[in-house]
């Protein structure tokens, strides 16, 4: 709105006059991190350095919206079925708090003896009709607690090393790491920065912990002379693919163009992970709701035809 081109505003003017003042453009991008990271400020001195600012910003550029690209895919992707999922749970609680205990009057009355499933879904029904607020705050605060926890560096590295090791999830994460790796070492080789500065600027944006210990150890191996291709191979983070390409840029001398090439291969992995996820986890989703449902109904239709003694 208002409030946030105003702030915009208020950025320009502050790095406009710290550029006038004599202050390089990099030195003026450099106290705002929490907008210009780190890897964008390197590049813009990179292109300063060499004299070649106006094409830097353009592949700069490129490489930001490449990465949107890739991370909006992503969570465009995940809308679907996040709202498949939220319509199942609402469809279920709608069915269990307020049509169940419906029910549990008419059984109740009749006097008769009740399946086991039916005593069940009515349990449930009521216990969650009398005490749903407290569920409700139960959930919020789990999800509370969950945010907190990723936003501690300790406990974020734990969960980063659990999502590696979850069957569907962990390769995903692998490949969008390695394509923002790929295509952000790439961008800076190619633009006049060294090697050994580019994992070490590349360290502090990697999203995932265990990447990101693995990039340290790569840069420090690569600075006792061992290469950048062996030790990513040794830490058994990154894609075999991956690495054997990343070893083939390091005997040609053509390392950021085989980045490039890696980073799109993994750009349509994921793409492709993504949808083959999608595809397995919509039938599921729906074939889950449906059992569940049907389970309920049925429990219910049990006791019902009991009542009329009427054979099911």
């Amino acid at each position: 709105g208002l409030a946030e081109k105003a702030t915009v505003a208020e950025l320009l003017v502050a790095i406009r006059n710290d550029v006038r003042g004599g202050a390089s453009l990099s030195k003026a991008l450099d106290p705002h991190r929490d907008i210009f990271t780190r890897f964008y400020v390197n590049m813009v001195k990179a292109g300063e350095v060499g004299g070649a600012l106006g094409s830097v910003l353009m592949r700069l550029a490129d490489h930001m919206e490449r990465s949107k690209e890739l991370r909006d895919n992503v969570v465009s992707a995940l809308i679907y079925p996040a709202i498949l999922f939220s319509v199942a749970v609402g469809s279920v609680l709608l069915l269990v708090i307020v049509v169940v205990p419906q029910f549990k009057q008419i059984f109740d009355q009749s006097g008769k003896a009740l399946p086991f499933s039916t005593e069940m879904v009515l349990a449930v029904g009521v216990f969650m009709r009398s005490y749903w607020p407290f569920m409700f705050a139960g959930v919020a605060l789990a999800i509370w607690l969950f945010v907190r926890s990723l936003n501690n560096p300790v406990s974020r590295a734990r969960w980063d090393v659990k999502f590696l090791r979850w069957p569907v999830m962990g390769k995903l994460v692998t490949k969008v790491e390695m394509a923002r790796f790929a295509r952000s070492l790439a961008t800076l080789l190619q633009n006049g920065v060294p090697l050994l500065a580019g994992l070490s600027i590349l360290k502090d944006t990697m999203g995932n912990a265990v990447f990101r210990g693995a990039v340290e150890v790569v840069a420090r191996d690569l600075k006792e002379g061992r290469g950048m291709a062996k030790p990513m191979n040794e830490a058994n983070v990154f894609p075999k693919l991956a690495v054997q390409m990343i070893a083939v840029g390091e005997e040609t001398g053509k390392l950021d163009e085989m980045l490039f090439q890696v980073a799109d291969v993994y750009d349509r992995e994921v793409a492709s992970a993504v949808k083959r996820t999608l595809a397995l986890i919509e039938p599921v989703m729906i074939i889950g709701l449906a059992i569940l449902i049907g389970g309920i109904i049925m429990s219910l239709l049990v006791a019902m035809f009991g009542l009329m003694d009427l054979p099911l």
